[in-house]
């Protein structure tokens, strides 16, 4: 090979390569989970229960629930996976009583970790909640 075509051959392979990469999508593996966050107004320090309840219809409300009967162990933050109503009511109950309320028309941050072509789109919403006094 001629040593002054060395130089063109790099160039002609950068511009070949160069080229390609905007058709080329590398999709990485991270995981995630969509889901419904609600925030507790402070860190509890008694057992309590947080429900959400949705009414699919007039008949039938649909609760799903967490408990957490040792507060050392619970956080501020309740997490119910991959559930993600626009609209429900959120009850937190203590051995002081209980709060309500209600949430309409939630809308849920979009995210995908691994870009926009690749597999793994995740929905997340936070809502606020008042504990019982």
């Amino acid at each position: 090979m001629n040593p002054r075509a060395f130089p063109l051959c790099i160039v002609l392979l950068s511009a070949l390569v160069g080229g390609c990469a905007d058709s080329v999508s590398v999709c990485t593996l991270i995981g995630g989970e969509s889901g419904l966050l609600v925030h507790l107004s402070e860190r509890l320090t008694v057992p309590f229960r947080v429900g959400v309840t949705l009414m699919l219809n007039s008949e039938m409300p649909t609760t799903m629930t967490v408990d957490c009967p040792d507060p050392t162990r619970c956080y501020q933050y309740v997490r119910f996976s991959v559930f993600t109503p626009e609209s429900f009511t959120v009850r937190v109950t203590t051995a002081a009583g209980e709060t309500s309320k209600e949430f309409r028309n939630i809308v849920y941050t979009k995210t995908q970790p691994n870009g926009p072509t690749c597999p793994g789109t995740f929905y997340s919403a936070t809502v606020e909640m008042d504990v019982p006094r």
